[in-house]
């Protein structure tokens, strides 16, 4: 799976025409009649903050940054093709910064009409809290590319929340990269949907640095048609006593394909650390496809670690099942995905965003559709989950601690 950025590039422009304008207005006026989302900053090329969140974001010119402040970046050009091409590329960058004891809740709109290239920096403060939520969507005419950076930093005994949803048009393609670092006995909840695009390629490294840092992952893929997805995340715990979950789930149907690729990398300095990484995948069509390819490096043997793997047909039993006690065959269907999926939507706060992801959900089942905002509802959504549960609970090397 492969994104062509040389073409990409030679369409770059700065974003922020009148059209872009009216397009970004329309898509905002659909989340919030339609989902209760309201935007506090949009991305558009250009970047749109409202007064609410400018007291914790600003737009930075990336002609004006100084050398000190791009020393402090983690990401290198020399990280990845997809790195360099956003560093050469980004006109401007959003930076969000939460002080010291602080909290701000904040809804982000990425608006993707001609190519979009950005940088998102966040730092939060020790003790601070911070809600992210995240909206890609798209209005192009053409094959597109919506490519982002992510970098955080998370001070200590801060708790963080990251919820990214994917939902771009069938013809664009998406690239992301992102990188957190975890100080000590702060918390990170990482909550992503990829259900639009043509294709995905997804790369994350989460790092718990600090003493008794916690980071909980969590990757729902919902595919269709011929959309692909790659994604590869990283977590890694680098301190003592730190917990490390990654929990990636796919359903995918048609001629749909996925790649999970998730690690876990616990070092030499992490004695009494947990780390787990468990990958799930429902196969809802015969020429859908999916590989799921689990990986640990331990390098301390006082740890709790271990990483499970499964793809599967969807149940033909307990379909048979449902639609024997009523349920039509595209019911059961979505009763089984979404209590495939409960677990995973469960951990979302945000209640105007864990609704809109579950009709997300609902769309793609029932109809195959993606890209366009759907109208709120949880009808024939299994939501029954407990959002606190950790995947290390009922684990048969763990199940009696």
């Amino acid at each position: 799976m492969s994104i062509p950025f040389d073409e990409f590039a030679k369409r770059i422009g700065p974003g922020n025409d009148e059209s872009g304008e009216t397009e970004a207005e329309s898509l905002r006026k659909e989340l919030k009649e339609k989902l209760g989302i309201l935007p506090e900053i949009t991305i558009n090329g250009s970047i749109r903050i409202s007064d609410a969140a400018k007291p914790f974001a600003r737009a930075l010119d990336v002609r004006e940054l100084s050398e000190e402040y791009l020393s402090r970046k983690m990401l290198s050009s020399k990280d990845s093709k997809h790195v360099a091409f956003v560093h050469v590329h980004s006109k401007e960058i959003l930076q969000i910064d939460v002080p010291p004891g602080g909290s701000a809740e904040l809804n982000l709109l990425f608006l993707n009409m001609e190519p979009l290239v950005t940088q998102v920096l966040i730092n939060v403060g020790k003790g601070a809290k911070l809600n992210l939520s995240e909206w890609y969507g798209s209005k192009s005419t053409k094959r597109s590319l919506v490519s982002v950076i992510h970098e955080a930093t998370l001070h200590e005994y801060s708790n963080v929340e990251m919820n990214m949803v994917h939902n771009t048009d069938s013809r664009t393609y998406a690239a992301f990269t992102s990188r957190v670092v975890i100080g000590d006995n702060a918390k990170l909840e990482f909550n992503s949907i990829y259900d639009g695009g043509a294709l995905t390629k997804v790369k994350n490294d989460i790092i718990a640095e600090g003493y008794a840092a916690k980071s909980r992952i969590t990757e729902m893929v919902i595919g269709s048609s011929t959309q692909g997805f790659d994604i590869n995340t990283v977590v890694v715990n680098a301190n003592r006593d730190t917990v490390s979950e990654l929990e990636s789930k796919g359903a995918m149907s048609d001629g749909s394909r996925c790649l999970l690729k998730g690690f876990a990398d616990i070092r030499e300095n992490a004695p009494g650390s947990m780390s787990f990484v468990h990958e799930r995948g429902i196969l809802l069509g015969k020429e859908a496809h999916m590989d799921s390819i689990p990986g640990m490096s331990i390098k301390n043997s006082d740890v709790k670690a271990t990483h499970s793997s499964a793809v599967a047909p969807v149940d033909e039993d307990s379909l048979f099942y449902l639609m024997s006690r009523g349920a039509s065959m595209a019911e059961a269907r979505m009763l089984l995905v979404s209590g495939f999926f409960s677990g995973s939507f469960a951990k979302i706060t945000n209640p105007a965003l864990k609704e809109a992801v579950a009709s997300l959900m609902r769309e793609k089942i029932y109809t195959g559709a993606f890209g366009s905002v759907p109208k709120a509802t949880m009808s024939g959504i299994w939501t029954d989950a407990d959002p606190d549960s950790s995947i290390f609970k009922g684990h048969y090397k763990y199940k009696d601690e």
